[in-house]
């Protein structure tokens, strides 16, 4: 069973996000600035916490 601390800590950051994504205020991969950070998740195999990454269409021809 996970953490319950460490479980409401991880939603909090991912409702942090999840608000400035939507304010545009995003957090840009500095190594490919067309994806910015959409979630964070804890990984237990690797015990690390983790984010996952979407595309940014803003301002292309879609």
């Amino acid at each position: 069973m996970a953490n319950p601390a460490f479980t409401a800590l991880i939603n909090s950051f991912n409702a942090q996000l999840a608000a400035m994504n939507k304010n545009d205020f995003k957090m840009y991969d500095p190594g490919d600035c067309g994806y910015f950070i959409d979630s964070i998740y804890y990984d237990n195999d690797k015990d690390k916490i983790m984010c996952k990454f979407k595309e940014d269409f803003e301002g292309e021809d879609e």
